[in-house]
């Protein structure tokens, strides 16, 4: 009697989730490990992969972590993504589910292709009070997790909803990724003006600004296939014409829209020189790389990222952006 090639792998899962390793510091990683925690999951932290084995048949707390783990939280420094992901393959085992709480949406596909072993998720984190109609008052006033598909993380999701988070599996991470890019060149915006997104919002200048920038990221989106998910109750490409309305109306659409992602908008704002030079690249950059390779120009994002650079002092040229 013949056994299906898929039967092995699928007896392999684990019956129930077992151990979750966070590495790296990055802060939704870490909160999101302490919540699993407190609901009695077993949880390592390791802030990197070093061994600290004095013997060789010692396991050092890392060794520990790495051997347990059947899902790792992946929340380590950017610029170490790659390298990282390296190490990580050659020790966890084929398939390990790996949930990549990173900024910016090319950095996880330069990270999978480092790794090609592991099965690298998606995962995008929404603290804020934005009403989703689809969802009840308890779960929209939850953080939410918004993850690639994948049956090996949804064995956690009663783990992770435990945890106080709401969690939304989706086949179009891409779009999810954009959306939130585009509320981060929003709160771009509000640091180069030095307003708060509420004063950029009742600027009819700051208002201007902030529709041309979208309206540029959207027509390259467009041009490339790319709806991103709404954000503010409505399709995004009404966003920029909703700015351009006069004072007097855009009070009214700003309540109702704009101002209920306020406090997310103002949690995207870098609060450091290193924390704002990985939010440019990942809303100005991604959407400079994206114009690159459609060979078409990005002035806003340009003159936005050049704005910030010569402010905060990083960057020797926009340009670099699109190497990083």
């Amino acid at each position: 009697m013949s056994t299906s090639p898929c039967v092995p792998r699928t007896v392999a899962l684990p019956v129930s989730p077992a151990s979750v390793l966070v590495l790296g510091n990055g802060a939704s990683a870490v909160q999101l490990g302490r919540a699993l925690q407190s609901q009695g999951v077993q949880v390592s932290f390791a802030s990197d992969l070093e061994c600290h084995c004095e013997r060789p048949k010692a396991r050092c707390s890392v060794c520990r972590g790495v051997a347990s783990a059947d899902l790792v939280l992946f929340g380590v420094e950017p610029d170490q993504a790659l390298p990282m992901a390296r190490q990580l393959q050659g020790r966890v085992p084929v398939g390990t589910p790996v949930v990549a709480m990173l900024p910016g949406i090319r950095r996880l596909t330069w990270a999978a292709h480092a790794a090609p072993g592991l099965h690298w998720v998606r995962c995008v984190v929404r603290h804020t009070g934005w009403s989703d109609p689809t969802k009840n008052a308890v779960a929209a006033d939850r953080p939410c997790l918004y993850l690639s598909e994948n049956i090996r993380v949804r064995r956690w999701r009663a783990s992770l909803e435990r945890a106080g988070y709401s969690v939304d599996f989706r086949h179009d991470m891409g779009a999810v990724l954009w959306g939130q890019a585009l509320l981060q060149l929003a709160s771009l915006m509000a640091l180069a003006s030095e307003q708060s997104y509420p004063q950029l919002l009742k600027d009819r200048s700051g208002r201007t600004g902030l529709s041309q920038l979208w309206e540029e990221a959207l027509r390259l989106l467009n041009m490339s296939g790319i709806d991103p998910m709404p954000m503010l109750g409505v399709p995004w490409r009404v966003a920029p014409l909703m700015l351009k309305v006069s004072d007097a109306p855009f009070a009214w659409l700003a309540t109702r829209h704009f101002l209920a992602v306020e406090r997310e908008v103002e949690g995207l704002i870098p609060l450091d020189g290193h924390a704002l030079e990985m939010a440019v690249d990942a809303s100005c950059g991604e959407v400079m790389r994206l114009a690159l390779g459609l060979g078409e120009d990005a002035p806003c994002a340009v003159g936005l990222a050049q704005q910030l650079r010569a402010a905060n002092n990083f960057f020797a040229s926009p340009l670099e952006l699109h190497s990083v």
